[in-house]
């Protein structure tokens, strides 16, 4: 919204100025004053007023960043006093979680509204994966990540006990051998791949061979190699030179409404909760082609899921809607007949003229199973795909901090320093007791985020000449394979 009103001259302004980005227009968090890019005082200049603008325009239609909420929840307790109490009062039980992510300021307004003998207050989250706290150049949290006596919860669904045995020497909290209430498959061969400068771009090839072998669901997002940064030198493109951390694999948009009900990947997909997603969203794109839009004061804006389920509930069509949405899911595809039917009780829920052209030709009934023709390919530049036709996700650890992956491979990169040639130790337990250093315990908690996200399949990827005779040794004592690639 905010790119589409600046003028031509503010454009050409921002892009002179090294840094400068329109989405930096904000409320400071802790003044209240605008944040102006480009600016670091006021002006009489007419690109600080075409901003100043802006910013009054997108304040006025309700539009704010996350950030700026934290400054008007502040000057709100300031000049109530009635709300610390009543929020007190009404939420008596509080449960945070993702703990580990939150940053100072957050915290410590969380301590402020709760943090009393008047409420039981609870956190959960996993120190030994905070990579999220401290970004954008913030204080991390305190309270939590740095608690000595939180009580630890060790037991995991997520991954199998092989893989639970190889990662505990990653934790930076100490946490110790962690369970795994899931059963490891018989004999993964969870495989460091060691390479050499000349070998380097060969091991994703590698890495695929080997789940060819193993038949590895052959779907992108069921297989992702990932390293912790990317730029000139030791990174994710020296694996793979046509890696762009500008671009990224967006989620698959359907061209047709029923091929996000009839592909073949719902038969493979067990996240039903990814499903609705992709099914909401291609219900919000029928709304923005119905023309269909909800009123904010005097404005008008297209529907979020959030506002669309608000809507439904209101109109008590919201039970109606979830079933539909639910027999997709676990019905598949149905006879075009019944489709139509359905079509006609999604648009009536929803207001939607079913004769606009944009929508019946959304709506038509496909019986065509071919991903090739479903999915739109816009955004997939950092899909790797190997000699065999296997394609794989290539991205940042950060990217795939909350997945679960069929198997995972994680690059070695550098960051001043080697992660994992730091680390090898830690992964053998050659040594052991507390991780000590800022970017050692840096690297072992991306580490920890990256070696965690499989289900089946583990493997890392590290240089022959970082990776010690005798460490190799223990490593295989451990379990893994060493492959030279």
């Amino acid at each position: 919204m905010m790119g589409s009103r600046i003028s031509d001259g503010t454009r050409a302004f921002l892009a002179r100025r090294q840094h400068a980005s329109i989405f930096d227009l904000k409320i400071d968090r802790e003044t209240g004053e605008p944040q102006v890019p480009g600016f670091n005082n006021r002006s009489t200049s007419a690109s600080y007023k075409n901003l100043i603008q802006v910013l009054c325009e997108r304040i006025n239609r309700g539009y704010f960043f996350y950030s700026e909420m934290y400054y008007f929840a502040k000057q709100c307790i300031q000049e109530n006093s009635e709300v610390v109490s009543t929020l007190r009062k009404r939420f008596s039980y509080v449960l945070v979680d993702e703990m580990q992510d939150t940053q100072k300021f957050q915290d410590d307004l969380i301590n402020e509204l709760f943090l009393c003998d008047d409420v039981m207050l609870q956190r959960l989250g996993d120190p030994d994966q905070a990579i999220f706290d401290s970004m954008g150049g913030e204080s991390p949290n305190q309270t939590f990540n740095g608690n000595s006596a939180l009580a630890p919860l060790k037991s995991t669904h997520r991954f199998p006990a092989d893989i639970a045995a190889k990662i505990s020497g990653l934790s930076i909290t100490g946490i110790g051998e962690l369970q795994s209430f899931k059963q490891a498959q018989h004999d993964a061969p969870h495989t460091i791949f060691l390479y050499t400068d000349a070998t380097k771009v060969n091991v994703l090839e590698r890495f695929c061979e080997l789940l060819d072998a193993l038949g590895i669901n052959n779907q992108s997002r069921c297989a992702k190699a990932v390293g912790g940064t990317e730029g000139q030198g030791g990174f994710i493109s020296e694996y793979w030179p046509s890696y762009d951390r500008t671009k990224s694999v967006k989620t698959p948009r359907p061209q047709l409404l029923i091929e996000a009900v009839s592909r073949k990947w719902w038969a493979t997909e067990a996240d039903a909760a990814f499903q609705y997603a992709l099914l909401m969203q291609c219900v919000l794109d029928l709304l923005r082609r119905g023309g269909v839009t909800e009123s904010v004061g005097a404005y008008t804006r297209h529907y979020s899921a959030t506002s669309l389920g608000s809507h439904l509930r209101i109109t008590g069509a919201h039970e109606e809607f979830k079933g539909l949405l639910t027999s997709w899911i676990m019905d598949g595809v149905p006879s075009q007949e019944l489709w139509e039917e359905q079509c006609t009780k999604l648009l009536s829920l929803l207001g939607i003229d079913g004769e606009d052209r944009p929508v019946k030709e959304y709506l038509a009934y496909s019986e065509s199973d071919d991903d090739g023709n479903v999915i739109s390919q816009a955004g997939m530049a950092n899909i790797y795909r190997s000699a065999s036709g296997r394609e794989i996700e290539i991205g940042t650890i950060h990217s795939v901090k909350g997945e679960t992956h069929d198997a995972t491979l994680v690059l070695e990169t550098k960051n001043r320093q080697y992660d994992l040639e730091k680390l090898s130790g830690r992964l053998a337990f050659t040594e052991n007791g507390a991780i000590s250093g800022t970017q050692k315990q840096k690297f072992a908690r991306q580490l920890y985020v990256a070696a965690s996200r499989p289900r089946r399949l583990l493997c890392m990827a590290a240089h022959q000449d970082r990776i010690q005779s005798d460490v190799r040794t223990q490593l295989e004592r451990q379990g893994w394979i060493i492959q030279l690639v």
